[in-house]
C-alpha cells in the first residue's frame, strides 16, 4: 500500500464515521476501532506512517471540507494519537 493509498482509505473510513455536519460515533466502540486497527495492520509494513503525518494530512486535505466540531476534530486527533501508540506496540513486539 503506498502512502496516498494509505492516506484515501483512513479518509474514506473517516468520512463514514463523521458524515457532513459532524456528530460521529465514539470512534473507539466497535467496529470502528478494530476497522481502523485493521487498516493500521494491513498497511504498516508497506507504509508505516506516524499519526503525526496523519494528522497533518487530515488538517490539510480532510478536515477543512468536513467543518468538524471541536469534539469531532478531537476524536480526529485521538484516533492519530492512538495510531502511533499502535505503531509503538507494534515495533516493541513484533
Amino acid at each position: 500500500m503506498t502512502e496516498q493509498e494509505l492516506y484515501s482509505r483512513i479518509c474514506n473510513y473517516l468520512d463514514i464515521m463523521f458524515p457532513d455536519g459532524g456528530g460521529g460515533p465514539f470512534w473507539g466502540q466497535e467496529p470502528y476501532r478494530s476497522d481502523l486497527f485493521q487498516i493500521f495492520a494491513a498497511s504498516y509494513d508497506d507504509c508505516p506512517l506516524h499519526g503525526d503525518q496523519i494528522w497533518h494530512h487530515l488538517q490539510d486535505q480532510w478536515s477543512p471540507r468536513k467543518k468538524l466540531s471541536e469534539k469531532d476534530s478531537q476524536a480526529a486527533f485521538d484516533i492519530c494519537r492512538t495510531w502511533s501508540e499502535w505503531q509503538y506496540a507494534w515495533d516493541k513486539h513484533s
